[in-house]
């Protein structure tokens, strides 16, 4: 597990040394028959690809993750596994395909009642509802994770969707509705110092203030 965990945070900044820190993880997994291991590893393995921009290979490994975790029948790796499918399909524009896989991984998630992956899912639903121009249907599935990731009193997943949500009224021309979401989810990038949002984030507010004459405010964010 601990190779995995390495490998994964190799992944974007050295994507060889990230496969050689997994394939460690996926022989030991192997050799100690450990399907959550093993399953594990494709995942690790199929990020590693997914963030190379290299959509088929990470398929085939997240395919092979539900594979293993259905013959376990772990639950939260099938729901994890299909998650990641999802995403690749999102990242790649198959955004129905991707919704129809989310909706299954979400459901799986709530039925062992996993609060915290089930928000996530819901965020990865909107941005692919967001990215076929349905605003309405990404804006309610933002304002759901917002409401559990309150209850969980989870400031990044708050944060993000928050951003989300102004950039959607942007979206639509309700610069001064946008205001309060941009300026919410730019303290929480501030806290956590997030610095890449902190940056797009000035960036929306002066738009949405140019848009609304206040120049002032739009130099100065």
């Amino acid at each position: 597990i601990a190779f995995n965990d390495i490998g994964v945070e190799y992944a974007i900044s050295n994507p060889l040394l990230a496969k050689d820190y997994i394939m460690k993880s996926l022989a030991i997994s192997q050799q100690n028959n450990n399907p959550r291991g093993i399953a594990g590893s494709y995942n690790g393995l199929g990020k590693v690809y997914l963030y190379q921009i290299e959509y088929h290979t990470a398929l085939k490994y997240f395919e092979k993750a539900l594979q293993v975790s259905k013959k376990s029948n772990h639950i939260w790796g099938q729901a994890s596994a299909l998650h990641q499918i999802a995403a690749t399909h999102d990242y790649s524009g198959k955004y129905h395909e991707g919704i129809t896989i989310l909706e299954k991984s979400g459901a799986l998630f709530l039925k062992i009642n996993d609060s915290l992956s089930y928000a996530k899912s819901l965020q990865t639903l909107a941005v692919a509802y967001k990215r076929l121009g349905q605003l309405s249907v990404a804006t309610k599935k933002y304002l759901a994770s917002i409401k559990i990731y309150q209850k969980l009193n989870i400031t990044t997943g708050i944060t993000h969707s928050n951003y989300q949500l102004g950039e959607i009224l942007s979206i639509k021309k309700e610069y001064r509705k946008a205001l309060p979401y941009l300026s919410s989810s730019l303290s929480g990038f501030q806290e956590i110092g997030n610095f890449k949002f902190i940056l797009v984030n000035h960036q929306s507010l002066g738009w949405c203030y140019k848009e609304l004459k206040d120049y002032d405010n739009a130099i100065k964010h």
